[in-house]
């Protein structure tokens, strides 16, 4: 159905809406979906519900088929996010474990094992806390200084 003067009617509801009620759609001759958004989220809604086990399923598939791009995606928006998005590794990533990348500061970062990082992050986390924490094991774990690991 064509819009006309700024107005569409819904191919669901029957509604003549504003064409802002419509979403964009460039295969249409008009260049919007035939159906107001009401609908279109009511459907969607409809349509998720009835096949909620089945979309579950395939994006848990989904997810275990891509877990290291989703690690490595997870990273750089968490860096992205705290302004780290320009960190760099200062030492290889010597573990064979799951691993998190502990800031040294904000432009250099180290692989720490998840186990060993996940007990110094938690409720009352303070940065400068956590620094002084991991400092001395992060200095055993690459039998290094922080001074020779920053220089």
């Amino acid at each position: 159905m064509k819009a006309f003067n700024g107005y569409k009617k819904c191919s669901c509801c029957g509604d003549v809406l504003p064409i802002l009620m419509f979403s964009k759609n460039k295969r249409e001759p008009d260049g919007l979906q035939c159906e107001c958004r009401n609908c279109d989220a009511e459907r969607s809604k409809k349509c998720y519900e009835a096949n909620k086990a089945r979309e579950n399923e395939r994006s848990r598939k989904w997810n275990e088929s891509h877990k290291e791009e989703m690690k490595e995606h997870n990273r750089k928006n968490h860096a992205r996010a705290k302004g780290y998005e320009d960190a760099v590794p200062l030492i290889d990533n010597p573990f064979e474990e799951e691993v998190e990348w502990h800031h040294i500061n904000d432009r250099h970062v180290v692989a720490v094992p998840k186990d060993i990082h996940k007990c110094y992050v938690g409720k009352g986390y303070n940065r400068k806390i956590h620094q002084e924490m991991l400092q001395p094991i992060i200095e055993d774990l690459y039998s290094i200084s922080f001074e020779e690991l920053l220089s």
